[in-house]
């Protein structure tokens, strides 16, 4: 490397954007955000009820305008048949434009024999972004996070979290799709619930 060859970007040398809105006011494109909350409220009917909405573009809740597109829905503690399935249908949705990366399917090298594995962001990271690249979701949402971060991740190792997350943001960024991370409230005594997520 040249020693007189100049490290990092002048923030005046990058151009501002406009914030583009998935849900306006409330959920950016391009974005990694959280949806946290106690068990049991209703974060995952949300989430469908969301997912169900950019499958057709109807408007938001708030009657804001919607977009219309497809989703990727890693929910890994719902049953498809008895909950997902029906809760899309029931808010309206077209279950045609979801695509479910709750299972990975692998083929040994070894053996030729193909067998399927839980989705972790541990592991699977990068069929994430494969999906992503290949089918162009709007959203993304992974409901909940503790239930696929695997083996090799652990919620209290925070190098290794954000790691993962700096790849999904950037990823989000250059997609243009917005990743919904779903989070349990933990049950610490605190009643501020930024410092239980």
């Amino acid at each position: 490397m040249d020693s007189n060859e100049e490290i990092g970007t002048l923030l005046s040398d990058i151009e501002s954007e406009q914030i583009d809105w998935l849900w306006e006011k409330r959920i950016p494109r391009g974005k990694l955000i959280t949806l946290d909350g106690d068990p049991g409220l209703g974060k995952s009917l949300i989430t469908l009820d969301l997912a169900a909405r950019i499958t057709t573009g109807r408007p938001m809740p708030d009657g804001t305008p919607g977009v219309q597109g497809s989703v990727v829905l890693i929910a890994p503690e719902d049953g498809v048949t008895d909950t997902i399935k029906p809760r899309v249908e029931a808010a309206g949705g077209d279950p045609s434009h979801i695509r479910l990366l709750d299972v990975i399917k692998s083929t040994s090298r070894k053996t030729g024999e193909t067998s399927l594995s839980p989705f972790t962001l541990s592991e699977h990271l990068l069929e994430l972004v494969k999906t992503i690249k290949q089918t162009r979701p709007i959203l993304v949402i992974i409901d909940p996070l503790m239930a696929v971060l695997g083996p090799h991740l652990s919620a209290y190792y925070d190098q290794k979290i954000r790691q993962t997350f700096s790849v999904l943001a950037l990823f989000a960024q250059t997609t243009n799709c917005t990743v919904l991370i779903v989070r349990h409230l933990n049950k610490g005594s605190s009643e501020n619930p930024l410092y239980r997520g």
